[in-house]
């Protein structure tokens, strides 16, 4: 990335957000509230760009100052956030965070991972649908196999009743993603 001052790293957020759908009042309200005291802390420390010992010792004055009662829990948190921002895009040259994909936690076999792909192929979801898909389809592929159920050909309707009602906690919906479903507490 080439060598930019710390407020056109600012101006830059703010672009960014805006290009990724944020309301003007939140872009300006983190710009004002959040990069431009940055902006400022670096030019009274005598640079127009950014520098990350500096930015490190900001953030330190930003948590002291919370600490002491002088700014609000809300504010800090404005901050830091506008602070991970303008370090990412400094760091990255990209504004948004993009997640690590670490797999998923729950091991099946090839059958499985094969039906869930072509499954997951056959129709356009967006991604928070097919994670979420690949989530419950794995957590029972798991299962299955885990029980000796190979195939889907083993997977008899009392297996399947089988893990709905007596399968650990562990392979049910986490209480987060009950919560979406109200009517589930009652059926576990």
């Amino acid at each position: 990335m080439a060598m930019k001052t710390i407020n056109e790293l600012a101006l830059d957020v703010t672009s960014g957000m805006e290009t990724a759908g944020y309301a003007q009042a939140t872009i300006w309200s983190l710009y004002i509230d959040a990069l431009l005291p940055l902006v400022r802390f670096h030019n009274k420390n005598g640079t127009e760009y950014f520098d990350a010992d500096l930015t490190a010792e900001y953030e330190r004055g930003v948590k002291q100052r919370c600490s002491d009662g002088e700014i609000s829990r809300g504010t800090y948190y404005h901050r830091i956030r506008g602070l991970d921002k303008i370090k990412r895009l400094h760091d990255t040259g990209k504004l948004l965070w993009e997640p690590v994909r670490k797999g998923s936690i729950y091991k099946s076999n090839e059958y499985y991972e094969r039906l869930l792909g072509e499954f997951l192929e056959s129709e356009e979801f967006h991604q928070n649908t097919r994670d979420d898909i690949a989530w419950v389809a794995r957590s029972f592929f798991s299962w299955l196999v885990a029980n000796g159920h190979d195939d889907l050909n083993q997977a008899t309707a009392a297996v399947i009743q089988q893990y709905v009602l007596l399968a650990p906690r562990q392979y049910l919906l986490s209480k987060a993603k009950r919560s979406c479903f109200p009517f589930l507490p009652e059926l576990f």
